[in-house]
């Protein structure tokens, strides 16, 4: 029963979450609208945490985000933040810009890369078109934190349980804090 509760309001953040990328898209659109396409197109960007198991924010988790928002905000894109939050799933942030979407999406995935325990961080791209995938920007897919091997893939297949991804990224925010104390 409890499990029942806990998936709900996950379910719940992730739709509430979605409402809100949909309207920062639409304001996004809006305030961009009639500028000649040769300058670019509005995307949003957001910005959250990819911790799995039932604890969303474990201890360091705060920091990382922090950090993570702090390397969006000083890349040179031109985003203005539009939204920031925390809800049952951690941090979340939205983000609008103007200019080359498929140019951003490769400096945020740079951020998801850069280190180790960046991979906690979600960072998507968002146009009219709908989500700028890692294959539009011919990257690979995301690896599982456990084996490397594409994370779609292992989540689809079971390959590990719940207990192993978590403290997969248990590791990573415990050598984070490690490294920087």
């Amino acid at each position: 029963m409890q499990y029942d509760g806990l998936r709900n309001s996950i379910l719940a953040c992730r739709d509430d979450r979605q409402k809100r990328i949909d309207m920062c898209l639409r304001n996004s659109l809006e305030r961009f609208a009639g500028r000649p396409a040769r300058e670019g197109r509005a995307f949003i960007v957001t910005l959250s945490m990819n911790i799995p198991g039932v604890v969303k924010m474990p201890p360091g988790a705060a920091e990382l985000a922090k950090n993570g928002a702090a390397l969006v905000e000083s890349l040179p894109v031109g985003l203005k933040k539009d939204c920031s939050m925390e809800d049952a799933l951690g941090p979340f942030k939205v983000y609008s810009g103007f200019g080359d979407p498929y140019g951003a999406k490769n400096s945020m995935m740079f951020i998801e890369e850069s280190i180790a325990e960046h991979r906690l961080l979600d960072i998507d791209i968002y146009t009219s078109d709908g989500i700028v995938s890692r294959s539009a920007v011919a990257k690979p897919e995301r690896r599982c934190l456990v084996c490397s091997e594409p994370a779609k893939e292992c989540m689809r297949l079971k390959r590990h349980s719940i207990d192993e991804v978590a403290e997969a990224a248990l590791e990573l925010l415990n050598k984070r804090a490690e490294r920087i104390a």
